[in-house]
């Protein structure tokens, strides 16, 4: 006996997986009863039924209540119903795109599909993406899609806030206006903290702003205005929140306070240094304890004075795995230091003196 044409067997089938309605009979795949139980269990069990029961409602709301899209498999007839599309779209946003052209233009249809989904804006015709209230659905779901909206709402405070409150990225698809709208940036940077990249040049200026920022992801700093680039204040909390001296200006690289504090984060940041500064002792010891490999960056005067071996060495070589490099120059600096001769030439320590004086007393007596 066939089982694919029993419709006992089918119907068990189908009941724990829809998509066996495949393998049914064409008779069974043409059974209200069989097809209604296999779409209940998967929606997308729809595009096995006969045409006729595809323009069927009843398994056409089944089958897009708990499949969207399986609005793609349903008459013209039934996507051109607003039931079946209302509640299709309800599951799943995006399939407006299997909409009648009469339906993507129904603004309850639409105000459903982007509260799913904001993308679905992209397909309805291009006047309701100048709607602002489908346009506030649209961010809220997802911020970035404010791009695919109007000038006329790109430039709406309100909907740019929405917006960068979902997703501080959207700020790159808001006007040049709003870009510079300082409550609009600072909350962008809440949610994403790279939205300085998007930001107009005078809030990239703007020092109170820039610290917030910089606070959060100091790598920020190559975003900023080249007067914060020089500025003392903004680049020292760069460095100290993971940041680079690369983006600071030449007079700050040689600014000796702060390259000491980036080397001690990152011994690699020497490599940004002044050439001076490369060549200051502190600042090498510094750099070559925090990661040997810094020995690559260090200045040309120091490594011929200090260094005349390991000059030589390749960063990977077993010899310089062994090498501590910053001992000998602790050894000179403690050699030069003039408190450390006077240590050195100091006479017998007076408390001494006093008591082998009173020892001697004390024998005379």
């Amino acid at each position: 006996m066939d089982r694919n044409n029993n419709k006992k067997y089918v119907l068990e089938r189908v009941k724990g997986y829809g998509p066996m309605l495949e393998f049914a009979s064409d008779k069974l795949k043409d059974d209200k009863e069989v097809v209604l139980e296999a779409v209940k269990n998967l929606g997308w069990s729809l595009k096995y039924a006969s045409n006729r029961l595809k323009n069927d409602k009843d398994i056409a709301l089944e089958a897009v209540k708990n499949y969207g899209f399986a609005l793609g498999n349903t008459s013209e007839r039934l996507r051109n119903d607003v039931e079946v599309v209302m509640n299709a779209v309800k599951n799943d946003g995006m399939a407006l795109i299997f909409a009648s052209s009469e339906l993507k233009s129904n603004k309850d249809i639409i105000l459903e599909a982007v509260k799913n989904n904001g993308y679905a804006i992209t397909f309805t015709p291009d006047k309701f993406r100048d709607d602002k209230d489908i346009a506030l659905e649209v961010v809220k779901n997802g911020g970035c899609n404010l791009e695919y909206l109007s000038e006329k709402n790109k430039n709406d405070p309100e909907v740019i806030m929405n917006a960068v409150k979902n997703d501080g990225k959207a700020l790159e698809f808001a006007s040049d206006t709003l870009k510079n709208n300082k409550e609009i940036v600072l909350e962008a940077l809440k949610t994403y903290e790279w939205a300085l990249e998007f930001a107009s040049p005078e809030i990239k200026d703007n020092k109170d702003i820039v610290i917030e920022a910089i606070k959060q992801n100091g790598t920020l700093l190559q975003y900023v205005s080249e007067r914060l680039k020089n500025d003392p204040e903004v680049v020292m909390e760069s460095v100290n929140n993971y940041g680079s001296l690369c983006w600071a200006s030449e007079e700050i690289r040689g600014n000796k306070n702060i390259v000491m504090e980036a080397v001690k984060n990152n011994g690699h940041e020497i490599k940004y240094a002044s050439n001076d500064l490369k060549n200051d002792r502190e600042v090498v010891i510094t750099a070559l304890k925090e990661n040997k490999m810094a020995f690559a960056f260090i200045g040309k005067n120091i490594k011929e004075e200090y260094f005349h071996k390991e000059k030589n060495y390749s960063a990977e070589s077993i010899e310089f795995k062994l090498v501590r490099p910053w001992e000998r120059l602790e050894k000179e600096i403690t050699k030069d230091n003039p408190w450390n001769k006077e240590k050195d030439t100091d006479k017998v320590n007076p408390w001494a003196e006093k008591a082998n004086s009173d020892k001697d007393n004390q024998w005379e007596r």
